[in-house]
């Protein structure tokens, strides 16, 4: 029975021990939880600009009353172990609890980013009371203030437009405004080059095409145009000593026609051929090639100088005619002056019949003036001035002038508003591309990076490298896209 007894007893101890587990495990998680020291949040992080105040609040809740709550400072490190988050820019203010329940209490956190660098800084923050104490970890990410980033990032997107536009623009004119300052200095200095009408005028003209492909932006035109230029200054300067002495020839071959009637046609013809082969001189591949035509024109005039001597013989011989015999001679006389008055340079292949005319007619006037027995009837100023009062003078047909030269026509001024609609348009465009190329890098460079600054020459500088580049990737591929050729893009 006693046996019986104690395995009873057993049992019941046993059940009661179960019991006792059973009811521990039942009672709710919060019970628990109501006695554990709870912290919100459980991790501090702070993200702001320097300069700034950033609060945070905190929730302690302990086992037993809460009393004396302070925060013991401590420096926060950086990443880099180049600079710290100052305690005393940490500060516990506007401490609050319900009288009610004397183990929870409501506090805020003050952090003062004035007082610091740029960059992440972490650490844990302790907080004492009369019973305990807590750490909360703390991550601080602080960056410089906007306007200095946005700024150079601007400075550099305009830096980067300006060379752009340089590149595509100031670049090209300049190069081509150096060569034509060169080009000018160069001929200035030569003054028998002034002299030298043709090369001068050619020169000019081409100078003045440059000039208006500049104002149309034209580079490529003006470069073409400029190189012409440069090859008929190249020209004149190698072969000077030559074109000089061609010119000097030139002025002689004027000098022989000063006292012929410019109203003639072979002084017109000489005149216009030697204008001709003088305009064209820079054409010509050598002085040699104006010299063959110098000479031709010279040949031309030798042949016809001694026309022009032979008919005034002839006219000066008829005055000394009687008046019957003057008569019988006049229509062979006006006949012979009509020819050459009306000679051309294209006609001189019939000159030597024509002087053998003259030859001839001379020559028998000359025999009859010497069989005529009252010979010594004519007057001493008659013989001084042959032709006074002749008969024989050459008529004097006003010819008309040469065509005149042609000009290249003027351009017309644009309208004023169509330039100051044009203007506008290239400020604003420039603004634009300026505006969104610093937006998106201000966005991605400053904004995305919540440390910017902790590390300033590259942080800067990258923001200074971005604007540059970013410009110079979308001019880069805004001529590929252009080069193209698509409609709308050009």
């Amino acid at each position: 029975m006693k046996k019986i007894s104690f395995a009873r007893n057993q049992v019941l101890l046993l059940g009661f021990i179960l019991l006792f587990l059973g009811w521990e495990l039942a009672i709710p998680s919060k019970v628990y939880a109501q006695t554990e020291t709870l912290t919100e949040p459980t991790q501090i992080t702070v993200v702001g600009m320097r300069g700034t105040v950033v609060t945070r609040n905190l929730f302690l809740r302990t086992a037993t009353p809460i009393t004396k709550l302070d925060l013991i400072p401590l420096d926060l490190n950086r990443g880099d172990g180049g600079s710290v988050f100052p305690a005393q820019a940490i500060a516990l203010e506007n401490i609050s609890r319900d009288e009610t329940k004397p183990n929870a209490i409501a506090a805020r956190l003050k952090f003062n980013l004035q007082q610091t660098s740029s960059g992440e800084f972490t650490g844990k923050l302790r907080l004492s009371y009369e019973n305990g104490e807590e750490a909360i970890p703390v991550t601080i990410k602080v960056k410089d203030p906007w306007f200095l980033p946005l700024l150079i990032l601007v400075l550099g997107t305009i830096l980067g437009v300006s060379v752009s536009m340089y590149r595509s623009q100031g670049r090209p004119r300049d190069e081509i405004l150096v060569r034509v300052s060169q080009l000018r200095a160069q001929m200035q200095e030569d003054a028998e080059f002034a002299e030298f009408k043709s090369f001068k005028s050619r020169l000019d003209s081409f100078l003045v095409d440059v000039r208006m492909a500049l104002q149309g932006e034209r580079w490529e035109d003006a470069q073409n145009t400029l190189a012409q230029a440069e090859l008929v200054s190249n020209k004149w300067i190698k072969g000077r000593e030559d074109w000089s002495a061609q010119l000097d020839y030139y002025k002689k071959i004027e000098q022989r026609l000063d006292g012929l009637d410019e109203n003639l046609p072979f002084v017109q013809g000489v005149a216009r051929g030697l204008e001709d082969a003088m305009r064209d001189a820079p054409d010509l591949e050598s002085p040699v090639k104006l010299r063959d035509r110098l000479q031709e024109i010279a040949e031309q005039v030798n042949v016809y100088l001694p026309l022009q001597t032979q008919l005034k013989e002839l006219l000066d011989l008829s005055t000394q005619l009687s008046e019957e015999s003057a008569q019988s001679w006049q229509p062979k006389i006006q006949s012979l002056q009509k020819q050459i008055v009306n000679l051309k340079p294209a006609d001189l292949a019939q000159s030597a019949a024509l002087e053998a005319e003259l030859e001839t007619a001379i020559a028998e006037i000359a025999e009859q003036i010497a069989r005529q027995t009252d010979s010594l009837s004519f007057g001493i100023n008659d013989m001084e001035d042959p032709r006074k009062g002749s008969q024989f003078r050459s008529a004097v047909v006003n010819l008309l002038a040469p065509a005149p030269s042609t000009r290249t026509l003027s351009w017309e001024e644009q309208a004023s508003g169509a330039n100051k609609r044009l203007q506008i348009f290239t400020v604003t465009s420039y603004v634009i591309a300026i505006a969104f190329l610093a937006g998106a890098g201000f966005s991605q460079l400053y904004i995305d990076k919540p440390t910017f600054g902790d590390n300033p020459w590259k942080d800067y500088f990258a923001l200074l490298a971005w604007g540059f580049g970013a410009e110079a990737t979308r001019d880069a591929v805004t001529k590929v896209v252009q080069g193209w050729g698509l409609p709308g893009l050009k």
